[in-house]
């Protein structure tokens, strides 16, 4: 009797929990199959908001950015762009010359501004990166920071690079590109050779126009604006290969006519010299910037980035 009992106690315990897993597993999918007949982007849409959500975990609401191509009115992202002009050292017979002093940062201090930036964990990107964000083909990463050199002076393109390689950031560099290879004052710009260089060891190019024109001078009809700066944007693509989108404003001086010049000649992105660190993801030919000066210490530094 007690032989025969225990043939009839049935399915183990470790059976029915399969048999349940199962069952509910089947039903799952029956369930997700429904949803995708009804509406097959649920799953893409459910994906994308995940990722959307971790490339803004930090930001507060109004710094979340979920918009659709096309749908960028009002949409603002934090990002700062720094703003430098030399990196070296100061030539002897540029120490009384106080522009020349204020638009140079050491080597030394160069690199303690980025090692900053690394350790509090920003994330180098280009401008091309952010127009591509705003057509939806580039994931923008948490703490995203813009590192920009105007001018294209030797000094910059030599020094520059290989501190930004070597925490894993880049730059972005305005180029004179009728001033390449020349000395001015105490000023030596870089040579195309070199510009190719830094181009090729990850640097991205802009045009910072054919000879540094004011483009608001009533001096220079639209015809001479839309020229020069067609002109640039043709050199760095016959010298580099690059196409760029971006130019890089001298003087920080634009106006509405040179606006729609500039997005004529094909542009798509403008940098002023405004102070600030908030994009108009709708307005990219009006971005702002952080200008680093001779006499930005690294405490100055960080209040720039954090305030």
């Amino acid at each position: 009797m007690h032989l025969q009992s225990q043939k009839n106690k049935g399915i183990p315990n470790s059976w029915l929990t399969a048999i349940v897993l199962f069952i509910v597993l089947i039903l799952l999918s029956v369930i997700y199959r429904n949803m995708l007949q009804k509406n097959p982007k649920n799953a893409w849409q459910v994906s994308q908001s995940k990722n959307l959500a971790a490339d803004f975990s930090g930001q507060t609401d109004a710094e979340t950015h979920n918009f659709t191509t096309g749908n960028l009115s009002g949409k603002t992202i934090k990002l700062p762009i720094l703003m430098y002009h030399h990196i070296g050292e100061i030539p002897k017979e540029a120490k009384t010359d106080y522009i020349r002093v204020g638009l140079t940062v050491s080597p030394e201090n160069f690199e303690a501004q980025i090692a900053w930036l690394k350790n509090q964990g920003f994330n180098s990107i280009t401008l091309q990166n952010l127009l591509d964000y705003t057509k939806q083909s580039f994931n923008m990463p948490k703490n995203p920071v813009v590192i920009t050199f105007d001018d294209g002076y030797e000094d910059a393109i030599l020094t520059a690079p290989p501190i930004l390689k070597k925490y894993g950031f880049t730059g972005t560099f305005g180029i004179i590109t009728q001033f390449s290879g020349i000395s001015y004052g105490t000023n030596k710009y870089a040579t195309w050779e070199q510009i190719k260089n830094a181009k090729n060891s990850g640097m991205e190019i802009a045009s910072h126009t054919q000879d540094h024109f004011d483009g608001t001078n009533k001096t220079y009809n639209e015809a001479f604006k839309l020229r020069n700066i067609e002109g640039s944007k043709a050199d760095i693509k016959s010298k580099l290969g690059v196409d760029t989108k971006i130019l890089i404003y001298p003087f920080g001086h634009y106006d509405t006519t040179y606006i729609k010049i500039a997005q004529k000649a094909g542009f798509e992105i403008g940098l002023t010299t405004t102070e600030g660190k908030v994009v108009k993801l709708d307005n990219l030919m009006e971005i702002p910037r952080i200008r680093i000066s001779n006499s930005t210490t690294i405490a100055g530094f960080k209040k720039l980035l954090t305030e």
